[in-house]
């Protein structure tokens, strides 16, 4: 969800411009960086503007969608048992038509 994604996007910034800054593939012209680059304040902004809104636009859609399932959906979801190889095999129809 947002935490492995916006967190794993914090740890590779944070590797690239503390721990990887004295190798020089990593070393960059700050005047050719955009400014949320250098500006956690500006960063900030951006991502509320953006992504925060996506993810809380989203989450109240989720909730309205999930509002008119019925009881009865509800049980046959949660009892419903899981089956590894067909859920594996949607699994990797699912990667390969998003990333390729």
């Amino acid at each position: 969800g947002i935490w492995s994604t916006e967190g794993s996007i914090l740890i590779q910034y944070l590797l690239v411009t503390r721990v990887y800054k004295h190798i020089p593939y990593f070393q960059k012209d700050e005047n050719k960086l955009p400014k949320t680059y250098t500006n956690w304040k500006l960063a900030l902004k951006d991502w509320l503007w953006c992504n925060g809104l996506t993810y809380f636009s989203l989450g109240w859609l989720t909730v309205f969608i999930e509002r008119g399932i019925s009881r009865e959906d509800w049980d046959a979801l949660a009892t419903r048992r899981f089956s590894l190889f067909p859920f594996l095999a949607k699994l990797l129809l699912m990667r390969i038509v998003v990333d390729v």
